[in-house]
């Protein structure tokens, strides 16, 4: 199966708007840190493209949940493209026996290196917080704005985070915009 330049580029823009979607942080904050300061660090670790870091303060549940929505698709049979882009995989099992943690790693490495627009979109992103909302004692919704810029286009969106206490600190969960992401990925691949 051969992915269109075109598509790969718009896949590209949505994708570093997911990304910027998902919580993270330049570094592992000391303990207490708040979901908003998470957040803040969140544009900063993104132009750092370091996804190691990214993972190692996701929530365990959201990393599982990731590699879970993307399990059918690369077992597709016509998915043998998108598994070498999007995971550096040549067949389901490959990507079967890579952790959580490391599905996620390639997923963003992969995404950088070879969709049209990806590092650019990730270079250029920028997000401020706007505020939070409790929900609880152990969730936490924090809003903000993102942007990106790729090939001359720019986009922008306001969106949440979601932070769940893990283990006495916040850790990100998966943005609902992942899963679409993750449908389209299947429809090109002709699920």
């Amino acid at each position: 199966m051969r992915i269109r330049p075109r598509l790969l580029s718009t896949l590209a823009i949505l994708a570093a708007l997911y990304v910027s979607a998902l919580p993270l942080a330049a570094q592992k904050p000391a303990s207490g840190a708040t979901p908003e300061e998470l957040t803040r660090l969140v544009g900063e670790s993104v132009k750092q493209k370091d996804w190691a870091k990214f993972a190692a303060l996701m929530h365990p549940a959201a990393l599982a949940e990731l590699k879970s929505m993307f399990q059918p698709i690369v077992k597709l049979e016509g998915a043998a493209q998108m598994r070498k882009t999007f995971f550096g995989v040549d067949n389901a099992a490959q990507f079967d026996a890579l952790s959580d943690e490391a599905a996620f790693e390639r997923l963003m490495t992969q995404l950088t290196a070879n969709i049209p627009g990806m590092a650019e979109a990730v270079a250029s992103s920028e997000m401020f917080v706007v505020g939070s909302l409790p929900e609880g004692d152990d969730l936490v919704h924090v809003v903000y704005h993102t942007g990106a810029k790729s090939q001359g286009l720019l986009f922008s969106k306001t969106a949440v985070m979601t932070f769940r206490r893990y283990q006495g600190e916040w850790r990100g969960l998966l943005s609902g915009s992942l899963e679409g992401l993750a449908a389209k990925f299947a429809q090109m691949a002709g699920s």
